[in-house]
Parts: C-alpha cells; sequence; structure tokens
C-alpha cells in the first residue's frame, strides 16, 4: 500500500474516531456501557492493523521522514486507545474523560496551527 493510501486511511478512521469520543464526552450520564468497551477495542485493533499496514510500505529517502510522521500519529492514536480502553474499563471515568478531551484538544490545536501555517 502506498503512503497517501495509508494516510487518507487514518485521517478518516482518525475522523470517525474523535468524533465518537466527543460525542461520548457529550453524554452527560457516563454510566458504562459494554457496547462503548467495544468500540474502543475496536478501534484499538483498527489503528494496530494500520500500523502494521505503514510498516509494509517501502519509500524512497526523500519521503522517509512523511512515513515516520504518519506512523508516529498512528502509533500516538494506539496509545491512546490502550489509556482509554484500560480507564474505561476499570470504570475510571474521571481518568478516562481526562485523557480524551487532552487528545481532542491536541488535535484542535495542530488542526489549527495548520491552518495559518499554509
Amino acid at each position: 500500500m502506498k503512503l497517501v493510501e495509508v494516510y487518507e486511511k487514518y485521517k478518516m478512521i482518525d475522523g470517525d474516531f474523535n468524533l465518537f469520543l466527543e460525542n461520548l464526552l457529550e453524554d452527560k450520564s457516563h454510566e458504562y456501557s459494554h457496547e462503548v468497551e467495544r468500540k474502543l477495542t475496536e478501534y484499538k485493533n483498527i489503528y494496530e492493523n494500520l500500523k502494521v499496514e505503514s510498516d509494509e510500505i517501502q519509500i524512497d529517502e526523500e519521503r522517509s521522514n512523511d512515513l515516520r510522521d504518519l506512523k508516529y500519529l498512528i502509533v500516538d492514536s494506539y496509545f491512546l486507545l490502550i489509556d482509554l480502553e484500560n480507564f474505561y474499563k476499570y470504570k475510571e471515568i474521571e481518568r478516562f474523560k481526562m485523557r480524551a478531551v487532552n487528545h481532542i484538544n491536541k488535535r484542535r490545536r495542530a488542526s489549527f496551527a495548520s491552518y495559518f501555517s499554509r
């Protein structure tokens, strides 16, 4: 698979995941749900598979930094999912919310900064 294809796939998955997180945080009940835990595990597995796909990319030296950056984004999201899945599973809802909010704010800052760097 090519670098651009994996990146586009990452953007789509990451957008879906961020929307899922935002919707989850908007729900004020914060009651435990097996469906939410299942969805977190599903996203974690998706990012894990995306990492495997990125490892298979053959690229020339000129684009190696782009590949490295993509792998960082994927692994960063994967580690986030590990944390969120564990916080949720052990019903540490405040830690879950804090980690999720920090992630969303980080993504928004990055998006905002990239807007001005055009």
